[in-house]
């Protein structure tokens, strides 16, 4: 691939990417967040990641169990098709979390987050853990390579690369089955691996899953990655033209950038709703969010602090309006406002 050499980054490609930049190293300060509310945000994000994931392949999950899943203290045992695959999808992003720096991008890797992905889920026919092939799995290989070394060498900026990462790997569908939901997974732990950590706090999946479909290029009516893929088959047949990378790249980075207002805007109402709270409310607040609804049993037994005194937070919680209590005696809970 010859991408870095042909490619013309136009200023709107670079306006979008400065502006990602930027946020990349505001995100140092907004990282000195309480851990709770830093937390309470990467589960959220979770949260519609997964649901937006489990939708997508066609089956149905209610957010009420995703954030079962996402809770889940101790391994969590699926019992349908969607609870199986929410619980690969959380399992592939735990693991490329925890080893986006030191985990290599090659095909091995890819086919194993492809079985640990897809291997689980029941009725889907899928070829897990392997190319469908030999051919594939070549362009699959040079892709990684030129991936590796343009990011080892700065050839490219990383925003971009990963872009033409994501297309091309579409494009090429190596698997039967889960390529679009393994290229969010990828595009997620490549931006990662560039020090993009904010990443990790944003619902970009969901965006992804359902704005691309939707997206109108202006020219054929056809999507950005459509119209790469008819440009790319027409340059595979002359070697001396390269693709217009150009639409799918500033689609790429829209989404992305909204992204990034999304979890803006998170950061906002989390400092609306943590403001000047004392520890034990603040606890309330975040099981309230993550989970859709407290009670005080619920935390009574996480932070183990007696019923008298979670009652006081409780009630000046309600009293401030930012949660509403519902039912009566011992069947009362609580959401946020």
């Amino acid at each position: 691939m010859s991408v870095a050499d042909k490619l013309a980054i136009t200023p709107e490609m670079l306006d979008l990417a400065a502006r990602l930049d930027e946020f990349k190293g505001s995100w140092r300060a907004v990282g000195a967040l309480p851990r709770r509310q830093l937390q309470d945000l990467k589960e959220r994000a979770y949260a519609d990641d997964i649901l937006a994931a489990v939708r997508y392949s066609r089956l149905s999950i209610t957010e009420r169990k995703v954030h079962k899943i996402i809770s889940a203290r101790v391994p969590f045992e699926p019992t349908t098709p969607s609870e199986s695959l929410a619980e690969a999808y959380r399992a592939c992003t735990l693991r490329l979390e925890e080893g986006s720096l030191s985990m290599d991008l090659n095909v091995a890797s890819i086919c194993e987050l492809h079985r640990i992905l897809m291997g689980p889920v029941a009725g889907v026919d899928s070829v897990v853990g392997t190319c469908v092939s030999d051919v594939l799995e070549g362009s699959l290989e040079a892709l990684c390579q030129w991936s590796s070394e343009a990011l080892r060498h700065r050839t490219l900026h990383p925003l971009l690369l990963v872009s033409i990462f994501c297309a091309s790997f579409a494009v090429m569908h190596p698997f039967k089955d889960g390529n679009s939901l393994l290229v969010c997974l990828l595009q997620r732990w490549l931006h990662l691996k560039n020090g993009y950590a904010f990443v990790a706090y944003i619902p970009l999946t969901a965006m992804l899953l359902s704005e691309c479909p939707a997206f109108t290029a202006p020219r054929d009516g056809l999507t950005p990655l459509q119209i790469l893929r008819r440009e790319m088959q027409i340059s595979s047949a002359n070697s001396a033209e390269e693709p217009n990378w150009q639409p799918w790249i500033m689609f790429y980075l829209s989404v992305l950038t909204k992204a990034v207002a999304v979890l803006r805007d998170r950061l906002d109402r989390e400092e609306d709703l943590f403001a000047s709270q004392p520890e034990l409310s603040m606890q309330i607040l975040v099981q309230a969010r993550s989970r859709g609804r407290v009670t005080l049993r619920d935390m009574v037994e996480s932070t183990g602090v007696s019923r008298n005194t979670l009652k006081e937070h409780f009630k000046n919680l309600v009293d401030e309006g930012r949660i509403v209590m519902h039912g009566k005696g011992r069947g009362v809970w609580y959401s946020l406002s």
